[in-house]
Protein backbone atom coordinates (compact mmCIF):
# COMPACT_ATOMS: atom_id res chain seq x y z
CA UNK A 1 0.00 0.00 0.00
CA UNK A 2 0.96 3.47 -1.00
CA UNK A 3 0.04 6.56 0.89
CA UNK A 4 0.69 9.97 0.51
CA UNK A 5 2.85 10.51 3.65
CA UNK A 6 6.38 11.46 3.44
CA UNK A 7 9.52 11.86 4.97
CA UNK A 8 12.35 14.31 3.55
CA UNK A 9 15.74 13.37 3.93
CA UNK A 10 18.91 15.35 1.82
CA UNK A 11 16.32 17.81 0.39
CA UNK A 12 14.20 14.87 -1.86
CA UNK A 13 10.96 13.43 -0.64
CA UNK A 14 10.53 9.56 0.31
CA UNK A 15 7.00 8.47 0.00
CA UNK A 16 5.65 5.86 2.50
CA UNK A 17 4.76 2.75 1.45
CA UNK A 18 4.13 -1.10 2.62
CA UNK A 19 5.60 -3.53 0.51
CA UNK A 20 3.89 -6.26 -0.26
CA UNK A 21 6.24 -7.88 -2.48
CA UNK A 22 10.04 -7.51 -2.03
CA UNK A 23 11.55 -4.24 -3.25
CA UNK A 24 14.96 -3.47 -3.82
CA UNK A 25 16.75 -0.51 -5.21
CA UNK A 26 16.83 0.07 -9.24
CA UNK A 27 13.59 -2.37 -9.39
CA UNK A 28 10.69 -1.15 -11.87
CA UNK A 29 7.61 -1.00 -10.71
CA UNK A 30 4.41 0.25 -13.00
CA UNK A 31 1.99 2.77 -11.63
CA UNK A 32 -1.66 3.99 -12.22
CA UNK A 33 -2.69 7.42 -11.53
CA UNK A 34 -6.56 8.83 -12.61
CA UNK A 35 -5.06 10.51 -15.58
CA UNK A 36 -1.54 8.32 -16.17
CA UNK A 37 0.14 5.57 -16.55
CA UNK A 38 3.38 4.25 -16.55
CA UNK A 39 6.73 2.82 -15.31
CA UNK A 40 9.23 4.34 -12.29
CA UNK A 41 12.11 3.22 -10.75
CA UNK A 42 12.86 2.96 -7.35
CA UNK A 43 16.19 4.86 -6.45
CA UNK A 44 16.78 4.41 -2.82
CA UNK A 45 14.93 3.18 0.45
CA UNK A 46 14.67 3.99 3.59
CA UNK A 47 13.59 2.88 7.12
CA UNK A 48 12.30 5.87 9.25
CA UNK A 49 15.43 6.97 10.66
CA UNK A 50 16.72 7.78 7.23
CA UNK A 51 19.03 4.43 7.15
CA UNK A 52 19.21 3.21 3.94
CA UNK A 53 17.55 -0.39 2.80
CA UNK A 54 18.97 -2.92 0.42
CA UNK A 55 15.83 -5.03 -0.07
CA UNK A 56 12.26 -4.91 2.02
CA UNK A 57 8.84 -7.19 1.78
CA UNK A 58 5.89 -7.63 3.23
CA UNK A 59 7.05 -7.53 6.92
CA UNK A 60 9.17 -4.71 6.95
CA UNK A 61 7.66 -1.67 8.58
CA UNK A 62 8.04 2.27 8.35
CA UNK A 63 9.45 1.88 4.58
CA UNK A 64 9.90 4.63 2.38
CA UNK A 65 11.08 5.01 -1.25
CA UNK A 66 12.73 7.67 -3.70
CA UNK A 67 11.41 7.29 -7.18
CA UNK A 68 12.92 8.37 -10.92
CA UNK A 69 9.06 10.15 -10.87
CA UNK A 70 7.35 12.68 -8.78
CA UNK A 71 5.03 10.87 -6.64
CA UNK A 72 1.88 12.98 -5.06
CA UNK A 73 1.44 9.64 -2.76
CA UNK A 74 -2.10 8.97 -4.93
CA UNK A 75 -0.62 7.01 -7.27
CA UNK A 76 -1.28 2.77 -7.64
CA UNK A 77 2.29 1.13 -7.65
CA UNK A 78 2.46 -2.89 -8.54
CA UNK A 79 5.04 -4.82 -10.06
Amino acid sequence: MFSDQYIEYNGKKYFHIDPKEVLTPGMKLKYLTPTSMGELEILDILDAKGNALEKVHCNTKDVYILTDKKLEGREILYV
